[in-house]
């Protein structure tokens, strides 16, 4: 089931590559965490993320889109750094956690997602999904995506919101959804 959380907004130091996702966006991560590790940004706190901006069903895998990036502080400096300057936005968002591995991601994706809009929610596509690295997660071999969501989607309850969405995810061996 996925937990729910105003998430906050996020300045960001990225990579973007173009070309089919897979085992490429693992380098492309690699290497930022090879830059956040010598800038000293390879703290308990830091969060690793990557952005798959174009649906691989409907977007020839040539021109796909995909940014692996880590949080950052005002204060960090980015030039010379051959990374990009840009932000995740907050807002209402579904975490669901799944397995660190390619059948784990995959399956959050196809399986998760629809399952949390049959559950009545309503992805916000104004902003995008995103895969979370956090070391605490890294360290079970699991990692979270993110999905922004309509607060028209969330029953709040006073300032909370409520988790009460019936979404159950497998995404061990047995890959299921009910």
């Amino acid at each position: 089931m996925p937990s729910f959380e105003v998430a906050p907004s996020y300045r960001t130091a990225y990579l973007r590559r173009q070309g089919a996702y897979g085992p490429d966006n693992a380098a492309q991560i690699a290497e930022v965490k090879r830059w956040a590790e010598q800038a000293g940004l390879l703290t308990e706190d830091a969060i690793l993320f990557g952005v798959a901006h174009d649906d691989p069903t409907t977007t020839p895998p040539s021109q796909c889109r995909y940014d692996a990036g880590v949080v950052v502080s005002a204060d960090v400096v980015l030039s010379g750094s051959g990374l990009r300057e840009g932000s995740l936005p907050g807002g209402d968002c579904a975490v669901i956690e799944v397995a660190h591995t390619s059948e784990g991601l995959q399956h959050a994706w196809s399986c998760a997602l629809p399952a949390l809009t049959e559950s009545g929610q309503s992805i916000d596509h104004a902003r995008p999904i995103y895969e979370r690295y956090v070391p605490r997660l890294l360290a079970m071999r699991r990692c979270e995506l993110v999905v922004p969501i309509s607060s028209a989607g969330l029953v709040h309850a006073g300032r909370g919101v409520s988790t009460s969405a019936s979404v159950l995810v497998n995404d061990e061996e047995g890959q299921s959804c009910e």
